[in-house]
């Protein structure tokens, strides 16, 4: 059995002119684009915003039955919400209890109120979301706004 790499969305960029796309400036990370040689346009940045609002979920909204990444240890583990928990201490978090797969033992963890929880999602539902993030972000202009006309006809004209 072959496992296959999933692809990240393909984001607009545009490379870095103070290390001339190389990440590093004299011998260390780029202070500008920190080592990564180039930087995303507003476009790019438009489209990375929706794909967190795809991936996240506002902690309040967490439900029952939701896939959440879990932290445990240094890791984390997907694992089904059993329970939430709501404005649990003086500082007004949210608790969720889940159980994991391997072992069974029950897990939580805590998040601020206002905080997102990463969801948990199946290879391809990842694809489907891929496809939606490189699609709005042809319908984005160049200064990350919502177009009126489609890309298409734009260059048609």
């Amino acid at each position: 059995m072959t496992k296959t790499l999933m692809e990240a969305p393909r984001l607009e960029s545009t490379p870095c002119a103070h290390c001339t796309a190389t990440g590093l400036r004299a011998g260390v990370d780029c202070p500008r684009c920190h080592g990564n040689g180039s930087f995303l346009t507003k476009r790019g940045q438009a489209a990375r915003a929706y794909m967190r609002t795809l991936l996240e979920k506002p902690a309040k909204e967490v439900a029952v039955g939701d896939v959440a990444w879990f932290p445990v240890g240094g890791v984390k583990v997907a694992a089904a919400v059993l329970r939430v928990e709501l404005d649990v201490g003086p500082t007004l978090r949210v608790r969720l209890h889940g159980k994991r797969r391997k072992t069974g033992e029950d897990i939580a963890f805590t998040v601020a109120t206002h905080g997102a929880v990463d969801l948990a999602f199946t290879p391809l539902e990842l694809e489907a979301i891929r496809a939606k993030v490189e699609a709005y972000q042809a319908t984005l202009t160049m200064k990350g706004l919502t177009s009126k006309r489609p890309r298409m006809l734009k260059r048609a004209a």
